[in-house]
């Protein structure tokens, strides 16, 4: 913020906006400032007020990322001005959002420290009393100023803008994705724009030391999106869906039967009693084991593999109701389960059927049993989860990508 004020000290210790201000006096402050923080942002034992906020935040967040403010009308129907956002938005957080689609329109930058007490003194002079930040503001802006007469501004926005999308294309290469990446590539871009504008004026004015060390800045922005991307692939609404499901079953909230006896635990073997703990029943006294809450779905071993075949809607109910902050309210478990066929955390074992609307179901039919030493035939409607994937987390974080289709 330094470099945005009128005089040296013009902030002091505070910053311009907080997590308690109104939703519309925001809106008109991201919508005149090119720079605002909403500070401090902090846990709190009101469930509803920590509900309402954090549905503020996201709200705003989108409005941001998509350049579009609230439209409203007036009580003659009439449509109010609408101000749309403009200012570059911080926000400092204990704890990040935890709705996925929120978190895919920021760029996390976790704070470990301040650095050392040299490091800290020397900020705060530059921001107290020397002003020398808010002077390379004045004096950039003055240089974009001439540029814009001398060139134009349309053909100034052009060379500004073919920037922007060759750093696009750079941050979103980074994450190693390429154009799957572009929004967060996106991202970076607008961070790293303002810096590629200051290393042109630091050279122009002979400053040639200066702009490799702002090239290198750039590079950190592209390296810390990509590190927030990869992140970010391991909270999409499948793993997610599948994180609640887990803990649910493990907490004994909810369990798994077995398809080929159906009243015993479904585990047998040398790990039986932890596997049987991770899919909901629990050990008792006399050395059995007792189902834990509803049943959400069933397992079977097909050609030796553990399958669970999960029971799509009371499965995911129980998930969201158990876990609300692993899936946000809004959630549905066509999004959740359709998430987790792309992300190749189901079996592949069986062919997706097309519904009526020509897309793939995200449950299939499997028929099995005689193949795993019983007389008796099985069959279930399900969505087919790994049963590797329901009690190793570490294996559902990074799913196997050679997961090939086969024949039961």
């Amino acid at each position: 913020m330094a470099f945005w004020q009128a005089s040296a000290g013009g902030w002091g210790d505070k910053l311009p906006g907080g997590a308690k201000d109104t939703m519309a006096s925001t809106e008109l402050a991201v919508s005149r400032a090119n720079v605002w923080v909403i500070d401090d942002l902090a846990p709190t034992g009101d469930q509803r007020q920590a509900q309402a906020e954090l549905a503020r935040l996201g709200d705003l967040i989108r409005s941001v990322h998509n350049g579009s403010g609230k439209r409203r009308a007036d009580q003659n129907m009439d449509l109010r001005a609408t101000h749309d956002p403009r200012a570059l938005l911080i926000i400092t957080a204990e704890n990040e959002h935890n709705v996925a689609s929120v978190r895919d329109r920021i760029v996390f930058a976790p704070v470990n420290g301040l650095g050392t007490d040299e490091a800290v003194a020397a900020v705060e002079r530059m921001r107290d009393v020397t002003g020398e930040a808010g002077r390379v503001s004045g004096a950039v802006l003055q240089d974009l100023a001439r540029l814009t007469a001398t060139h134009g501004w349309s053909q100034y926005c052009g060379i500004l803008a073919r920037v922007y999308d060759r750093d696009s294309k750079t941050a979103a290469d980074t994450t190693g994705d390429g154009d799957k990446a572009i929004r967060h590539g996106r991202l970076a871009a607008d961070i790293v724009l303002g810096l590629r504008v200051l290393g042109d004026y630091a050279a122009e004015i002979g400053c040639k030391d200066l702009r490799p060390l702002i090239g290198g800045m750039a590079t950190d922005v592209f390296s810390l999106v990509a590190e927030h991307y990869v992140s970010q692939k391991t909270t999409t609404p499948g793993r997610s869906a599948l994180a609640a499901v887990r803990a649910t079953l493990s907490s004994g909230q909810a369990h798994i039967v077995s398809l080929t006896t159906p009243g015993a635990p479904p585990a047998t073997g040398e790990e039986a009693s932890a596997i049987n703990n991770l899919l909901g029943w629990t050990a008792t006294p006399d050395g059995g084991s007792r189902p834990g809450g509803p049943s959400i779905g069933w397992i079977a071993y097909p050609k030796g593999e553990g399958v669970v075949f999960l029971n799509a809607i009371p499965a995911f109910n129980e998930a969201r109701r158990n876990h609300p902050d692993l899936i946000p309210y809004g959630s549905t478990y066509q999004a959740a389960w359709k998430s987790a066929w792309d992300e190749s955390l189901c079996s592949e074992r069986w062919t997706r059927k097309q519904n009526n609307g020509g897309r793939p179901r995200i449950t299939v039919r499997a028929r099995g049993g005689r193949d795993e030493g019983n007389s008796s035939t099985w069959s279930v409607e399900g969505v087919p989860i790994p049963l590797k994937l329901i009690v190793d987390a570490a294996a559902a974080a990074e799913p196997d990508d050679e997961n090939e289709p086969d024949e039961v």
